[in-house]
């Protein structure tokens, strides 16, 4: 332990004296930079001074460029002034001519035809402007004369052509004049450029003054900071620092590190193994009280399992009480059913276990019979298990409804049916019987018939008799 004291003591004083050192390595770079920096900056003005003897010549040149600037925009002005007027003046005497050229061209159209019309006339005819008695002297006259009116005027036509002619040529030379101008306009603005290239430079180099000025504080700046940099080196020497004192102590501190960084990862490797642990733990947890709220869950399911086997013990009891006592009284109604339906061909009905019924016929069973006969027997079933249920209940049932019963029968059948069901009706307040058969419905006492419109969608109520209006109107 006192090694390990001693060991720390050597640490912190050798960490101070490693921050001084770093500060001090610091600050000497940092003079460093900042005196590389100066010399930079040092040349870089150096550079600019050499061009400030050639201010005076910048300044001469842009004297002169301003005069030849000035004399080449005075020079357009005028030029574009003169080219401007003649060729305005030019546009109206081309405009003007054209306005006669266009006259002539119409008296020399109104002649034409006046000639053609003094063509078409003959001898002793009228003429057409004076409506005056022609003869054949006087119309060759009168064409003679036309003739050379036409033929002055497409001279004068002609003339006229020619001196438009001439003035759009002389149009285009003024334009080649403007496009001269525009080669001097060019010329100017090749002037105002370098005219501004030499404005940039002269304050450029104006501002050589400033950087002449600037050199001697930098260089004081460089001196300062050659101080300062011997000064920190002054300081570093007078550090007392031990060279192998410290590669020894900074030997004995990369051991410890090492040391440490080794009980750091076990550390790590036993927290990550506790955190394994503790999640291990916490499923093991979750899973028991899973584990508990299921055994909870069997115990109830147990119970409940125990009450359903005694309850189907229970029912299987009652099941095989109700076969040996309820299906034979069944199998009598039906039977007794069975035989008003069929006039007395059949007369008896075996219900089996499963209840489902079958046919005797002369002390055997009948396991075939049609389709009729089948729908019989079920109505039949039907029938005994209603009146079984009425006479239990010790009174009348109101209400027996019978859907489709008529659909599979004979004409004789149904009647026998519909018979067998007036008889009913004193265990029955109300009979509803549902059917699609059309014959059957005279046979009915009340009758009320139910339509389907498919144009409009709607059901539609009605009674056949007037008496069952009054049962639409409730229905």
């Amino acid at each position: 332990k006192r090694s390990f004291d001693l060991f720390c003591e050597d640490e912190q004083r050798f960490k101070a004296e490693r921050a001084i050192y770093d500060k001090i390595e610091f600050r000497i770079n940092e003079a460093k930079k900042r005196l590389v920096e100066c010399e930079e900056r040092r040349s870089a003005i150096c550079m600019r001074l050499k061009d400030y003897f050639e201010l005076d010549q910048i300044k001469r040149e842009e004297e002169k460029l301003k005069e030849d600037l000035a004399e080449v925009e005075e020079k357009i002005s005028c030029e574009s002034k003169r080219v401007q007027d003649e060729t305005i003046a030019l546009k109206e005497q081309i405009s003007q001519w054209r306005t006669e050229a266009n006259e002539l061209g119409r008296q020399i159209k109104a002649l034409t035809d006046r000639l053609n019309a003094f063509s078409e006339i003959s001898d002793q005819q009228s003429c057409p402007t004076c409506w005056q008695p022609l003869n054949g002297h006087e119309l060759n006259c009168l064409k003679q004369r036309f003739e050379a009116e036409r033929a002055d005027l497409k001279e004068q036509e002609g003339q006229l052509k020619n001196r438009v002619s001439k003035a759009e040529n002389e149009t285009l030379k003024q334009i080649k004049s403007s496009c001269n101008l525009e080669a001097i306009a060019s010329s100017r603005n090749t002037i105002k450029s370098k005219l501004e290239e030499l404005r940039k430079t002269s304050t450029d180099l104006a501002l050589l003054e400033q950087v002449k000025l600037d050199q001697e504080s930098v260089a004081q700046s460089i001196t300062l900071l050659v101080a300062e940099l011997d000064q920190s080196q002054q300081k570093l020497k007078l550090i007392p620092f031990d060279q192998s004192r410290f590669l020894k102590g900074r030997a004995r501190f990369e051991t410890a590190k090492s040391l440490v960084d080794v009980l750091r990862m076990k550390v790590v490797r036993a927290q990550a193994e506790r955190d394994k642990a503790k999640l291990s733990l916490e499923r093991s947890r979750a899973q028991l009280s899973e584990i508990e709220k299921k055994q909870v869950q069997v115990n109830e399911m147990r119970k409940h399992l125990v009450s359903l086997t005694e309850a189907d013990q229970i029912l299987t009891e009652f099941r095989k009480y109700l076969n040996d006592n309820v299906r034979p009284q069944l199998a009598e109604f039906a039977g007794q059913f069975l035989s008003e339906l069929t006039d007395g061909r059949y007369s008896a009905v075996e219900i089996g276990k499963d209840f489902v019924p079958t046919v005797i016929e002369d002390g055997e069973p009948k396991p075939v019979i049609s389709g009729g006969e089948e729908e019989i027997l079920n109505l039949c079933l039907r029938l005994a298990l209603s009146q079984m249920l009425a006479e239990r209940a010790g009174e009348r049932f109101s209400l027996l409804v019978l859907d489709g019963v008529f659909g599979s029968l004979d004409e004789t059948r149904r009647f026998n049916v519909i018979h067998l069901l007036e008889r009913l009706r004193a265990r029955f307040e109300q009979i509803v019987v549902i059917t699609h058969i059309e014959e059957v419905k005279d046979a009915l006492e009340h009758l009320i018939t139910l339509e389907f419109n498919d144009s409009t969608g709607n059901l539609i109520v009605g009674g056949s008799r007037a008496e069952d209006a009054g049962l639409v109107e409730n229905f």
